[in-house]
């Protein structure tokens, strides 16, 4: 996954403490969805973050992983970032909601 190393207390473009009890909702939400073969709740290399692993069944065979990382705050700003892993490279989408200077 991204491999990188952030602080778990706020995230620098929100300036907003991590809402952890919404990422508890939606880790539940996305268990019980069958798309997903794997929920990682604050995983080591982004304690920020809910990472979860798609199945790739539902992928064509030239897709070797695909994830999406999510990360919400308690303003209500957030961050997904959406990776897939292909035979000749990567494609990689993000959607925030954060203040704009």
């Amino acid at each position: 996954m991204t491999g990188q190393d952030e602080s778990s207390g706020s995230h620098s473009v929100s300036g907003a403490p991590i809402d952890f009890d919404r990422l508890g909702v939606i880790r539940d939400r996305f268990a019980s969805d069958e798309r997903f073969t794997q929920i990682v709740d604050q995983p080591e290399f982004a304690p920020d973050r809910l990472v979860c692993v798609y199945d790739t069944q539902f992928y064509p065979s030239s897709v070797h992983s695909a994830w999406v990382e999510i990360v919400w705050f308690e303003n209500g700003d957030f961050s997904l970032h959406y990776h897939e892993d292909h035979e000749q490279g990567t494609f990689d989408h993000r959607w925030d909601r954060h203040p704009s200077d």
